[in-house]
């Protein structure tokens, strides 16, 4: 894509300009209320997604390419896809607390922010049936009103422009840059295990160390060629899928190189260097930047899984496949009122003491690994599944997987500076780099929810 062609060079400027001052005056004066919109921002798509099936339950899901599955299988997809989903926000929350720069308390203690696994879970579980709901009514809704990517559901005037280059940008970005950070935790999290199983003992927090692997990996990164390599392979008739187990293969390939350096450095020389990293951002609640990153995650999943579930519902009519869609939606809420209704999951202090300080190896860690393994084996296996990522792609970019291979091996050196800046600075280093996305992404799908209202509104009043 020739980007000038779309816009001029100040026209950008003042368009990412704008998205920066506008994210950084949301978070630092309104982020609570922020977070309540995000929360919520399911309940008037489960209200459209019932409107929907009442008013429009005949129509067909229309998607070129692709034949009608049986009924019996495509029930064992779907519930496959909403334990899949499960898994991965489980995995993603769960990650994110395994790598932190130390807290301190008032007495000056330093400490992990921990978060009980059922409550974990149970979180995981609410942001599953949030994604759902959107997604099944994004799905319908695009269905009914024959739209195939978010920029149309915005007035004529900004889905025919270039305008809708940046909706659709903010839309497929969040999703891959959620995916990159679950790649940059398991891929940390692989290399810490593989080291653990040598019987070496790892600091549970970030140290200067870091700095180490960090330029490990760029010097890896140059020095075997691997923007070449990955480019060569984009070139190729290969999966998504596979195209990302690469990336992450040289990815914790390098990491463990790096490991391999410190464990060899003499231990004088490396044990100054062991103390937590200085939290840049004390002001800053490592609870409330987890909150808000799997609660993105969330969100951002919404609008390819409303592509995904289209295809795979391709040839049923909107009726049919809300029942189908309905089992999942109910075994969570099944599931939500036995665990518990509690919205926000609590998080508590723990200090670092000679007990906690070496890193274990536990089922979770395992789990991370193995739903991001699960999750890339899905996009190596599934056509539905890549062609509903090329879907969400700005019209701009070319819609084709081809194009997509491409934009994703161009990204390689963005994968390897997310992984850096999680080393440096843990979570707390995508606090800003989420909200550029994260408020942009609520407010268009808000813009999409108070279109349909209207839209099905003045549908209303013409019938009657």
């Amino acid at each position: 894509m020739n980007k000038p062609a779309a816009f001029k060079s100040t026209e950008l400027m003042l368009v990412f300009g704008a998205l920066i001052v506008g994210t950084t005056l949301i978070m630092s004066l309104a982020n609570f209320v922020l977070f309540q919109i995000v929360l919520f921002i399911f309940m008037p798509f489960l209200l459209l997604g019932l409107w929907l099936v009442i008013k429009y339950p005949s129509t067909k899901i229309k998607v070129s390419g692709v034949k009608k599955t049986k009924f019996i299988f495509l029930m064992i997809k779907i519930l496959s896809i909403f334990l899949i989903i499960l898994l991965c926000y489980f995995a993603f929350g769960h990650g994110l607390l395994l790598y932190q720069s130390a807290s301190y308390n008032a007495a000056m203690q330093p400490g992990l922010i921990q978060i009980a696994n059922n409550a974990q879970l149970l979180w995981a579980l609410k942001l599953t049936v949030i994604t759902w709901v959107m997604g099944s009514s994004l799905m319908m809704a695009m269905t009914a009103f024959g739209k195939s990517r978010i920029s149309e559901f915005f007035m004529p005037s900004i889905s025919a422009s270039r305008y809708a280059l940046v909706i659709d940008s903010i839309v497929a970005i969040s999703f891959a840059l959620s995916l990159s950070l679950l790649i940059t935790l398991a891929s940390v999290e692989l290399s810490r295990a593989m080291l653990t199983f040598t019987g070496l003992q790892w600091p549970v927090y970030p140290e200067m160390t870091a700095f180490i692997l960090v330029l490990t990996l760029f010097v890896g990164y140059r020095l075997f060629h691997l923007k070449q390599r990955v480019k060569r392979l984009a070139e190729t008739s290969i999966s998504i899928g596979r195209l990302l187990l690469t990336q992450t293969a040289y990815l914790v390939g390098l990491l463990l190189i790096g490991q391999a350096i410190i464990v060899f450095f003499p231990q004088q020389m490396i044990m100054p260097l062991t103390k937590p990293i200085v939290n840049l951002l004390p002001s800053l609640s490592y609870e409330a930047i987890w909150l808000l990153l799997t609660i993105t995650l969330a969100i951002a999943s919404a609008p390819i899984l409303a592509r995904l579930l289209a295809r795979m519902m391709a040839g049923f009519t909107i009726g049919k496949a809300a029942l189908l869609l309905f089992v999942p939606f109910l075994l969570g809420c099944v599931l939500l009122s036995r665990l518990g209704l509690e919205w926000v999951p609590q998080a508590h202090f723990i200090p670092v003491t000679l007990e906690n300080i070496v890193y274990h190896l536990g089922p979770t860690q395992f789990i991370l690994i193995g739903t991001l393994l699960l999750l890339l084996a899905c996009f190596v296996g599934s056509t539905s599944l890549q062609m509903a990522w090329v879907d969400i792609m700005p019209m701009h970019f070319g819609l084709r997987i081809r194009r997509l291979r491409v934009l994703l091996a161009d990204q390689t050196w963005l994968l390897f500076i997310f992984t850096s800046v999680y080393l440096f600075f843990a979570n707390i280093g995508y606090y800003f780099m989420i909200g550029i996305y994260l408020v942009p992404l609520t407010f268009v799908l808000l813009w999409v929810s108070l279109y349909l209202f209207y839209t099905l509104t003045q549908c209303s009043k013409k019938v009657g």
